[in-house]
């Protein structure tokens, strides 16, 4: 179990966190509803990255994002939509 849990972490990681940071980007910049959302669950996984493999020079980024994407999904959650807007 431990060593599946290592290649996951230290081998698929990067890949996941790569492909969620593009994600969430395409669809913020798509005024997407839930792209903020999706930022905040990769925080999560950066976290796990970060603890994991001991890299702690990421900590701080992942906590000033998680901060920054909470921020701006609370806010995207009280606009209202407006025309012209996918909100």
């Amino acid at each position: 179990m431990y060593l599946y849990f290592d290649f996951v972490v230290r081998d698929c990681f990067p890949w996941i966190l790569s492909a969620l940071g593009i994600l969430m980007t395409y669809l913020a910049g798509n005024l997407h509803r839930n792209s903020w959302g999706i930022g905040i669950i990769s925080q999560v996984f950066w976290l796990i990255y970060v603890i994991y493999t001991k890299q702690y020079g990421f900590l701080p980024m992942s906590v000033t994002l998680f901060a920054i994407y909470t921020k701006n999904h609370i806010k995207w959650l009280r606009m209202k939509p407006q025309a012209g807007n996918i909100l």
